[in-house]
């Protein structure tokens, strides 16, 4: 974005990276910003910054005695536990500073629950363990959390006072797709503190109070205590309507019993005129699907060609070509996936695409592995 991103209305960074250009600046106007994953960020000089609001994220920076160089600065909305806040910033300067200030702007609605008066600064230098900045200052009148004499930058969020060196759950990303007419659901934590384990909520609308629980009987397991990333998928095989859009909800639960519910997120079902048609030619459907740890895959064509059936992750990176050769017309073709990538190493859950290409059209479908 270049110029000035003027919200008048409340913005879903949700699964999105925005980025404002050198001059660009945010204005939030009648809007904020929210949503459990994604971020807005910028990168741009900043020497000897005197109450710089840098691109109008709200994260004000003084240090009037040093060059910082090239910043980045990178907002988001997670909250860093259940005593967190839902917004933190990621300040990374070419150069540390020497004497800095910091004032760290926040809204009631990012509050999580937690009592304003009682909010402190804390940082972390890697957004797993956080350290209490016990100097901090709040200001409920102008809703900041102001700290001096910095001189390093790294994560920085508002959280209780007395919460400890490290926040519960660090969720940094949750998401859904509807794959082979089920509802999957997706989430990831850079770091847990004692996660027992996992409820999921599903409703027609955005109110919690209303929504049923999915998984009563049957928790996602934690992973206790750990700094490394951890992630988790859910399927849901309750039955849902074509053409209709659910809230979905995730709780993570302590070994002690306390409970915190993230942001929720939307899945559309799609409108299926002809749910499970066989199309004579081209790709078909794998089976089973979602699956673990194979799955078949089958293509017949009109006419003959070479043909190569390709697997690639989410992120488009070709995991393995399995299969290779010429095909006549009319020959129906099963190639087994095993799960594995090109060297022989069993690929991670999630969603992954399979190609078919032919000598004049290519066929492209998704499907899900599940561990």
């Amino acid at each position: 974005v270049n110029g000035n991103l003027i919200l008048e209305e409340n913005l879903d960074l949700n699964g999105q990276t925005i980025t404002l250009g050198a001059s660009a600046n945010l204005v939030e106007s009648s809007g904020y910003l929210y949503g459990t994953s994604g971020t807005m960020q910028t990168t741009r000089g900043i020497a000897n910054p005197d109450g710089e609001d840098i691109g109008g994220l709200g994260a004000i920076i003084t240090d009037t005695d040093k060059d910082l160089g090239n910043t980045t600065i990178i907002r988001g909305h997670a909250a860093q536990g259940s005593n967190g806040i839902k917004r933190y910033y990621q300040i990374t300067p070419s150069n540390a500073p020497t004497n800095a200030t910091l004032v760290f702007n926040y809204f009631d609605s990012e509050l999580n629950g937690v009592t304003e008066s009682t909010l402190k600064l804390f940082k972390s230098s890697d957004g797993n363990s956080w350290t209490e900045q016990s100097s901090s200052t709040v200001s409920t009148e102008n809703k900041t959390l102001t700290l001096t004499g910095i001189n390093s930058f790294s994560w920085w969020t508002g959280a209780e006072e007395g919460s400890g060196p490290a926040l519960p759950v660090n969720l940094s990303s949750f998401y859904a797709t509807y794959i082979g007419g089920t509802p999957t659901l997706y989430w990831t934590t850079q770091s847990e503190e004692n996660n027992d384990y996992w409820n999921v909520y599903r409703g027609n609308n955005n109110n919690f109070t209303e929504a049923t629980h999915l998984n009563a009987n049957n928790p996602v397991q934690g992973n206790g205590t750990t700094n490394n990333a951890s992630d988790y998928i859910y399927v849901d095989n309750a039955p849902v309507v074509q053409n209709t859009t659910y809230w979905y909800w995730i709780e993570d639960v302590s070994t002690d019993g306390e409970t915190e519910v993230h942001e929720p997120i939307t899945l559309t079902v799609p409108f299926e005129d002809t749910p499970g048609t066989y199309e004579k030619y081209g790709l078909q459907q794998n089976y089973p699907n979602p699956f673990n740890p194979s799955t078949s895959i089958s293509f017949t064509l009109a006419d003959d060609s070479d043909v190569e059936l390709i697997i690639y992750n989410i992120k488009g990176e070709k995991v393995r070509s399995i299969y290779n050769s010429f095909v006549y017309a009319e020959q129906v073709e099963t190639v087994v996936w095993d799960g594995n990538d090109a060297n022989g190493k069993q690929v991670s859950s999630g969603v992954y695409y399979y190609k078919l290409i032919t000598d004049t059209k290519e066929y492209n479908k998704k499907m899900l592995m599940v561990k």
